[in-house]
C-alpha cells in the first residue's frame, strides 16, 4: 500500500488563499508532541473530505476518538488552491451523466451539487465561520457556436428529466442575442446561461470546520506525512506510518484526493493527480466595477476554458486554461500524472497579466496586478466521479474513502463526507446508506474500468491543434 513518488511537495507555490496562514498558528496546529500510539477513527488529508468527515462524525457522536494525520499544513492541498468557487454544473455535463448513467443518477448528481449550496450556507451561519461567503448566480458566457450547440442540448436534455428537482429546473435562465454582452460584461459573446452558486475563502473554511472538531476532541497533526499504511492480520487494525511516528486505528480513512496512490497502490490508474493554475488579480486604480456574478468563460475545449469569482474587496480570482501546461510539441508531463505545484506553467503570468481588462467590456480601464499566482494539485478519476465508500473489495474492512474529486469538489465534497460519516458509524456499506449519487459509490468495478477520461479530453485537444 505504498509508493512515496506522489507525496505532496514540501515547498509548494503560495496562494492567496493561503496568505493568512502565517498569521494563524493553528496551521500547523499540533495536538500533542508526538502522535498517538492508537486512535480508532484515523483520517488522512484535512483538507474539504477530511474536515467534512470529521466533523459529520463528530456532530453524531463527540465521544469519538477520531485523528487526523497532514502532510503539509492545514488545508494546504487542493482545497487551500481552487478558485473558491462553489458552482454546480447544472446543465454542462448533464448529458453526459444521463448517457453513461441513466436518468435517475443524473438527476441524482444535479440535485446533490444544487443541495451542497444551501447544505454549506446553513452550516457556515450555524456554526458562525468567517469565510466570505457570498450565495449569487454563475454566469457560464459562450462563444463557440460548437460549444453552445453541445451545452443547450444538454440543458434540453435536463429540463425533460422528470428526476430532477422542479426547482432546480426553475432557476436556470438561458439568455441569447446583445442581452448577453450587456448582462456579461464579456463582448461577443453568444449565449449565456445563470444559476444558481456561490463563493468563499475556502482555507477560512475548512480551518473553521477543524477548529469546530478540535473543541469536540478532534486530534489534528499537521506536517505528518503518511507514508504508508497496512493491516495487522491478527488484530484487524490498521498500522498507520508516518515521518513522525506510527499509530495504530481501528479504521483508517483515505481524504488523499490527488494523492491516494501514494499510499493506495491499487489506486494508480484510478485517481490520476494533475495540476491546475489560479491566480489572484488585484485592482490598482479606481473605480472598481464590481460583478454580481461568478463566471465560467467558455471555449471549444475546456483546455482553454476559465473560470472565475469577483470578490467583495473588488479582486479577483481566476483559473483553468489548462493548455498552459501543454508543450507545443504536444507533451503534457507537465500537466497529468504529476504532484509538483511548487510552480506556474511557463506562459501562465503572460496569459494572465491584463486578463480583465482584455476579457470584460467594464474593466478595460482598470489598470490591475497579479500578487499571487499559483498551482494545485487535482485527482482526476476514470470517470470524472469521486471513489466515497468502504474499501472492502481491496479486502481492506474498516477502511474508507472519499478521494479523485476532479476538480469538482466544492459542491460534492461535504454531503460524501456525511454519507462517509454514516458508513463508519454504522457499519453498513455506501450502498445501504445513500445519500449521495450512486456513481460516486467505491466499488472494484469502477476501479478495473479501462481508459482516463481526462486523459482522453487532454489528447484529443491536442489533436485538435494540430490540425
Amino acid at each position: 500500500m505504498t509508493s512515496n513518488t506522489y507525496l505532496p511537495v514540501p515547498n509548494p507555490t503560495k496562494s492567496f488563499w493561503l496568505s493568512l496562514q502565517e498569521s494563524d498558528s493553528f496551521s500547523t496546529y499540533k495536538s500533542s508532541e508526538s502522535v498517538p500510539k492508537k486512535t480508532d477513527i484515523l483520517i488522512i488529508g484535512s483538507g474539504y473530505s477530511g474536515a467534512s468527515t470529521a466533523y459529520n462524525l463528530l456532530k453524531e457522536d463527540p465521544t469519538l476518538d477520531i485523528t487526523i494525520f497532514e502532510a503539509r499544513t492545514v488545508c494546504s492541498g487542493a482545497t487551500g488552491r481552487n478558485g473558491g468557487h462553489l458552482k454546480p454544473y447544472h446543465h454542462r455535463m448533464y448529458y453526459e451523466y444521463e448517457k453513461k448513467h441513466g436518468i435517475k443518477v443524473a438527476a441524482q448528481v444535479v440535485n446533490s451539487e444544487v443541495e451542497h449550496l444551501y447544505t454549506i450556507k446553513d452550516l457556515i451561519e450555524k456554526e458562525k465561520i468567517d469565510c466570505d461567503f457570498v450565495l449569487t448566480r454563475a454566469c457560464d458566457v459562450y462563444t463557440d457556436d460548437q460549444r453552445l450547440q453541445n451545452d443547450y442540448l444538454s440543458y434540453r436534455k435536463l429540463l425533460e428529466n422528470p428526476f430532477v428537482n422542479d426547482e432546480v429546473k426553475k432557476t436556470i435562465q438561458y439568455l441569447e442575442g446583445a442581452e448577453c454582452e450587456v448582462l456579461s460584461k464579456v463582448p461577443n459573446v453568444k449565449a449565456c446561461f445563470t444559476a444558481p452558486a456561490a463563493h468563499l475563502w475556502p482555507w477560512k473554511f475548512v480551518t473553521g470546520l477543524l477548529k469546530s472538531c478540535v473543541t469536540k476532541g478532534l486530534k489534528l497533526y499537521t506536517n505528518t506525512t503518511v507514508t504508508k499504511v497496512r493491516k495487522d492480520e491478527l488484530s484487524g487494525d490498521f498500522i498507520v506510518e508516518a515521518a513522525t511516528g506510527t499509530t495504530i486505528s481501528k479504521k483508517v480513512v483515505f481524504c488523499t484526493n490527488a494523492y491516494t496512490k501514494a499510499i493506495l497502490k491499487e489506486f494508480k490508474d484510478t485517481i490520476v493527480p494533475s495540476r491546475g493554475v489560479v491566480t489572484h488579480i488585484k485592482p490598482i486604480s479606481t473605480p472598481i466595477p464590481q460583478f454580481p456574478n461568478t463566471y465560467l468563460l467558455f471555449e471549444k475545449f475546456d483546455m482553454n476554458s476559465d473560470y472565475l469569482i469577483n470578490r467583495a474587496d473588488g479582486s479577483v480570482v481566476v483559473g483553468g486554461t489548462d493548455s498552459l501546461f501543454i508543450g507545443l510539441d504536444g507533451n503534457y508531463t507537465d500537466l497529468y500524472d504529476t504532484v509538483d505545484d511548487s510552480q506556474i506553467p511557463y506562459g501562465a503570468v503572460e496569459y494572465f497579466s491584463g486578463y480583465m481588462e482584455q476579457k470584460f467590456s467594464t474593466w478595460n480601464l482598470v489598470e490591475t496586478v497579479n500578487d499571487y499566482t499559483w498551482c494545485g494539485i487535482l485527482g482526476f478519476t476514470k470517470d470524472s466521479f469521486p471513489f466515497v465508500g468502504e474499501l472492502d473489495f481491496l479486502n481492506m474492512k474498516n477502511a474508507y474513502i472519499s478521494a479523485g474529486f476532479s476538480g469538482h469538489g466544492m459542491p460534492r465534497v461535504f454531503l460524501s463526507g456525511k454519507a462517509l460519516a454514516r458508513c463508519i458509524l454504522t457499519g453498513k456499506s455506501i450502498q445501504e446508506v445513500g445519500g449521495i449519487p450512486e456513481c460516486y459509490y467505491a466499488s472494484a468495478l469502477r476501479l478495473q474500468e479501462r481508459g482516463h477520461s481526462y486523459k482522453e479530453e487532454i489528447e484529443e485537444y491536442i489533436e485538435s491543434i494540430k490540425k
